[in-house]
């Protein structure tokens, strides 16, 4: 019986040295989320829709530029509330005119050219290219300033 006890007694011993490093590791109130791998990107941001919990979080309060991200938006209202792809759209000369003066990415679109939405879709997702979100815009809700 004394060696059963003594058994029970360090089997007990043995989970509770196993689990106190990690429950001192994390609280109900803090946990610790620090991640087991390398955040190379200039900034992050992950946290959990359901619970509000900020999972992970590298440079969030620095403002940076929404670059690709606001493409990938004009990509998606585009395909949204187009129905057609194979309709035609151009870009306005002063719009390309404004690009080049700003050294833009471009995807090779000539001001006035009638592209189809697919093509421009294509120049706006493969080249990054703001000529193609312009005339992309301008398509879909008559100008830049009206678009989203």
């Amino acid at each position: 019986m004394k060696q059963f006890l003594s058994a029970c007694l360090a089997v007990l011993l043995l989970a509770v040295l196993l689990v106190l490093p990690a429950a001192a590791e994390e609280t109900a109130d803090a946990p610790n989320l620090t991640p087991e791998f390398s955040v190379t990107a200039e900034a992050a941001y992950v946290a959990n829709t359901d619970t509000g919990l900020v999972v992970y979080e590298k440079n969030s309060e620095t403002p940076m530029a929404a670059a690709s991200l606001t493409k990938l938006m004009t990509a998606l209202v585009t395909v949204e509330t187009t129905s057609d792809l194979e309709q035609r759209a151009s870009l306005s000369s002063q719009c390309y005119s404004n690009l080049i003066a700003a050294n833009a990415a471009m995807a090779g679109f000539a001001p006035g050219e009638a592209v189809t939405i697919r093509d421009l879709l294509h120049g706006l997702l493969l080249s990054s290219g703001a000529d193609a979100a312009e005339a992309l815009a301008e398509f879909v809700s008559g100008s830049e300033a009206d678009f989203v």
